[in-house]
């Protein structure tokens, strides 16, 4: 289950009206802040809490930036509803990055050899990235200026056709979680870690902190990663989420604020 912490002011421009039917398919298979880690005592399991300025993703719009806080890197497996550890006066405990780099290893996953990493979001659409870089990289390509995927969208899209577009044709009709987590069962995989939010913000969950920018309000109308960890949980493998910091609409990423040469 995933938490979120955060004092919000949230400022989005909108998209409404655009609703977009095309006959596409999906599914068959930062920024500095106050950041703390809460963990519970010997479960090799925890949440990095961290409150960076964050902004939505918009090429059409000029940008309205909101301040709030983003939590979450949630390891391995946490049992779902299960508390954070806490001290007797409710506050959060966090440990010393020293006890932090001790904290061995859980014993599932030095023995676990075979784990299935997935990337799976609106990058998933065009699914272009040329021979030789990353096809969930495609929004930043399109920040740049890079010719190979500006030339891409505007011959199979239109030159109106914005990376939001695509959030209303990421559909993942064909998506079913227990087919998914059985077919890693069988393969032997013992631990599955999905992406809940890449570098374009877009959330698998129904985050609050992103209205309008998440798989249950625009796109599939569900909760993709609280669907995939029931299942996944429900074979008995261990259920990790990657949750990346760092957005490239964000005013405050390294590629805008650092030196072009460092």
């Amino acid at each position: 289950m995933l938490q979120e912490s955060c004092d919000s002011r949230h400022l989005r421009p909108g998209q409404e009206g655009d609703d977009r039917d095309a006959p596409l398919r999906s599914g068959s298979l930062g920024c500095g802040g106050d950041r703390r880690i809460r963990a519970g005592p010997g479960r090799g399991a925890g949440v990095i809490i961290q409150r960076p300025m964050r902004a939505h993703f918009s090429f059409s719009h000029p940008a309205n930036w909101a301040d709030f806080g983003c939590l979450l890197l949630i390891f391995w497996s946490i049992p779902a509803g299960e508390a954070l550890a806490q001290d007797p006066a409710g506050a959060s405990s966090p440990p010393t990055w020293e006890e932090l780099r001790s904290r061995p290893y859980p014993p599932w996953f030095v023995d676990g050899k075979l784990g299935i990493f997935i990337h799976w979001g609106i990058y998933s659409v065009p699914a272009y990235s040329g021979e030789e870089d990353y096809a969930e990289w495609f929004v930043r390509g399109l920040q740049v200026g890079d010719t190979l995927r500006t030339r891409f969208m505007r011959e199979n899209f239109g030159e109106d056709f914005t990376y939001p577009d695509f959030a209303p044709l990421f559909r993942a009709e064909l998506f079913d979680p227990d087919q998914w987590a059985d077919l890693f069962l069988r393969a032997g995989a013992r631990y599955v870690v999905m992406v809940s939010k890449h570098h374009d913000g877009y959330a698998l969950w129904p985050s609050r902190y992103s209205p309008g920018w998440n798989s249950v309000d625009v796109g599939p109308g569900r909760d993709l990663v609280g669907e995939l960890t029931r299942s996944v949980r429900g074979e008995g493998l261990q259920m990790g989420l990657y949750y990346s910091l760092a957005e490239w609409n964000n005013p405050l990423h390294r590629w805008y604020t650092d030196p072009p040469d460092s």
